[in-house]
């Protein structure tokens, strides 16, 4: 159940069927157990809470949806922690005692709201007292962290010391052993706290949202080899890495090398042996990663790794290159790819670049240089075609594609660029379309800018022919409502869903 974005008389009357359906799925869980010998839980299990009405709707509406002891994944917002200790307190309390098959907990916050950290701290002490939790990500800033704060004050020490005190205090039914997937609250943690936060509650975690942290500094108890060595022997079978992309737009460039490096090292065998044979996974949703110290760390995983994602800038965009070429057996690519100097894109784009057995591809292109104003030289233009045409014939061999995302970087209609890559080329019209006719497993075709107002029937019959298993096109627009109209009236993507009858169209603001 999504209630992202209901009215809140809706909520009561779901409220009140909760009530009544909460009987009846006890009562058939009971009868189907019996049966089959098992428990399957038939009542609500998803729950996506993230924006808000006021302060007193959320208090008494969440902590009743809550309520079912068939909820195991929940999505709220970070500014619930706002609520007073009151509030909190029977937000906990329902946590613990009403949702026990708790296994995924989402707190968003959306660059819209910054708690205070002792309660982001308390958050995270909490929710790992659930002794089912498998999944916790804390996708929020607390309001006192900013790139020049100074974590290292009696007040923030205290703080710290009291969570670490807190967890280490658990009983053992309090612990979640369970859990595999970690996100802290984004902020640059003191390495005193990461240490011994670790060796506690970092047991067996498969994928780690990587917490940034300063140099170890002066006086420190523990140095940056005590964390290194943590993380090898408590979470030796780390699949994925991943780097938030924080809201606030700070300079990362050396927190998250630094962090990112740290944790590479710890997956990486020493003299042949210990962990390092599992990671399947490094995504960097900030351009911040220095690729030059990263990419050599990654030599140890290139058989392995089957996901990669980076935002690099083009000054390393070499090193990324090279790493791209030897890791032939990726199945999801998310890259961006920027101009070069000489003012086109592309350079990079042979055809070696392509894993054959791809199939996710997300591509952020640079706007190309000969649809840019005012027009660039007749060579350039020239080249830039040419690179453009090359990535296409590129990406056309990817024969187990099954998602693919194009983004030029803006979602709107411009009059003076014309994205004309997925039209039918004809004497006044550039396109590319007709090289992609070896998708015959794509799925999930995203669209994230106007690739598609200029699309006729010509190309629809084309995309129908040769996309067979077309499931579903996303539009980013500025503008749901008239992109939603948009679909309904023109005639061709009508004709689309005819011929493809279980594509659905989906619409999302940018």
């Amino acid at each position: 159940m999504d209630l992202s974005d209901v009215d809140s008389r809706v909520i009561k009357s779901l409220i009140d069927a909760l009530k009544d359906s909460k009987k009846v799925c006890s009562r058939r869980q009971s009868a189907q157990a019996s049966a089959e010998g098992n428990h399957v839980g038939m009542g609500l299990h998803v729950l996506n809470f993230v924006r808000l009405h006021n302060k007193a709707e959320l208090s008494s509406q969440v902590t009743t949806l809550l309520q079912t002891p068939f909820l195991s994944r929940l999505t709220v917002h970070c500014k619930m922690l706002e609520f007073g200790p009151q509030y909190l307190t029977s937000f906990y309390n329902t946590l613990t005692l009403s949702v026990p098959g708790l296994q995924h907990f989402v707190m968003e916050g959306n660059g819209e709201a910054f708690p205070h950290l002792g309660l982001s701290l308390d958050l995270v002490a909490r929710c790992l007292e659930l002794p089912n939790l498998v999944s916790l990500v804390c996708n929020f800033e607390p309001s006192e962290f900013d790139e020049e704060q100074d974590l290292h004050g009696t007040e923030w020490e205290e703080l710290f010391a009291l969570t670490l005190e807190r967890l280490e205090g658990r009983l053992p039914h309090q612990k979640s052993n369970q859990l595999r997937k970690l996100q802290l609250p984004c902020m640059i943690w003191p390495p005193d706290f990461l240490v011994p936060f670790f060796e506690d509650c970092g047991l067996d975690l498969e994928e780690l949202s990587v917490p940034l942290f300063h140099d170890f500094p002066e006086g420190c108890e523990y140095k940056i080899d005590d964390l290194r060595e943590v993380l090898r022997s408590s979470c030796p079978n780390i699949k994925k890495i991943a780097i938030p992309k924080h809201s606030r737009g700070y300079e990362w460039d050396y927190y998250a090398t630094l962090a990112v490096k740290t944790v590479l090292e710890a997956c990486t065998p020493t003299n042949g042996t210990g962990a390092g044979t599992s990671l399947q996974s490094l995504v960097a949703a900030s351009s911040s990663l220095d690729w030059t110290q990263i990419g050599p760390l990654l030599e140890p995983h290139i058989q392995n790794l089957r996901e990669l994602t980076s935002n690099g800038d083009r000054e390393q965009f070499a090193e990324l290159d090279q790493l791209v070429r030897r890791s032939k057996n990726l199945k999801v690519l998310d890259m961006e790819w920027h101009f070069r100097t000489s003012g086109y894109p592309f350079e990079r784009w042979p055809d070696i670049w392509i894993c054959q057995g791809l199939r996710k591809l997300n591509v952020r292109m640079a706007i190309p240089a000969h649809r840019t104003s005012p027009a660039p030289s007749d060579e350039v233009g020239m080249l830039s075609r040419h690179h453009l045409k090359q990535f296409y014939k590129a990406i056309e061999q990817l024969e187990a594609l099954e998602d693919l995302t194009l983004d030029y970087g803006f979602s709107y209609t411009r009059d003076d660029i014309w994205i004309t890559d997925l039209l039918l080329p004809t004497n006044e019209v550039e396109g590319y379309l007709s090289d992609l006719t070896r998708w015959k497993k794509l799925r999930h075709l995203r669209l994230r800018s106007d690739f598609w107002s200029r699309m006729g029937d010509p190309e629809i019959k084309f995309m129908a022919k040769h996309w067979p298993q077309l499931e579903s096109i996303t539009f980013r627009t500025d503008d749901v409502p008239w992109m939603e109209k948009f679909l309904n009236i023109m005639h061709c993507w009508q004709t689309l869903v005819r011929l493809l009858p279980n594509l659905v169209f989906k619409c999302l603001k940018s």
